[in-house]
């Protein structure tokens, strides 16, 4: 006698594949697009700390030059800043000794000045026996009350002789002038650029999500320096204007070197 064996083997039908398929490409799809979404979040959050840093580079740069200054002057366009500061080491390296003057308006520390100045009203032309002149000197700053604010030194004569960037105001045979380095903070572009004595430094550039042009410097009474550094983000939404001034770093700098009377 044969026994007849019964299958109990089912099948999906295909309607049900179709279901099971739709769902796992739903689940896929999902799950990449969680994955995308992660993966700009966090190029945004090391995007935002970037901008941050420069922003912090910026400041500290700033500050420290304009803290240092005889003079620091500012153009709102394009936006600049200029700082005089003092030369702290000569010709070779070594430190310099300060000159400490002490008069009715307060302390005056020089670390490179001289008090034989020779001036002739209309002219260039800057000659003094004791200054010690190289041709390193360009670009430096020249500090003088028969001398107009914000005069360089263009070119080298000789130890004693030099050419500066404007004319001298009035003449004088024994004019105190005070020989400084010039620290010039430009905008070029998605970069801020520092020019010491010729020497171009880029302290900030990032084409993504820095605009330096919202770079915005205040100076009162030559005392203290107020500055605002903003970022644009990379990723925005409709309150894009909000967005920007939450980026928006702050700070304020003495000049230590310019006393109030």
């Amino acid at each position: 006698m044969k026994l007849c064996k019964v299958s109990n083997h089912q099948g999906f039908t295909l309607s049900e594949m179709l279901i099971g398929v739709s769902i796992g490409a739903v689940a896929l799809a999902t799950t990449i697009a969680a994955s995308v979404g992660l993966q700009k979040s966090l190029n945004a959050v090391d995007n935002y700390f970037t901008a941050h840093a420069q922003q912090i580079r910026i400041v500290d740069y700033l500050s420290r030059d304009v803290r240092r200054s005889y003079i620091a002057t500012i153009t709102g366009s394009p936006q600049t800043v200029t700082c005089t500061t003092p030369e702290y080491l000569n010709s070779s390296g070594a430190r310099r000794t300060p000159t400490i003057t002490i008069n009715a308006n307060g302390t005056t520390v020089n670390y490179r000045g001289v008090s034989d100045g020779v001036l002739v009203s209309g002219s260039p032309t800057f000659t003094s026996a004791t200054a010690g002149f190289t041709s390193a000197d360009v670009g430096k700053a020249l500090i003088a009350t028969d001398i107009p604010a914000g005069t360089t030194i263009q070119s080298y004569t000789g130890p004693t002789t030099v050419v500066m960037s404007a004319n001298a105001t009035a003449s004088s045979t024994s004019d105190a002038v005070t020989i400084g380095n010039t620290v010039l903070y430009s905008i070029s572009g998605q970069s801020i650029l520092r020019t010491e004595n010729g020497v171009l430094t880029t302290i900030a550039s990032s084409t993504d999500n820095l605009l330096p042009s919202w770079l915005n410097v205040e100076l009162t009474n030559t005392t203290y320096l107020q500055t605002s550094i903003t970022f644009l983000p990379i990723f925005t939404s409709s309150g894009a204007t909000t967005e920007r001034s939450g980026t928006t770093l702050y700070s304020t700098a003495y000049l230590r070197n310019k006393r109030r009377g």
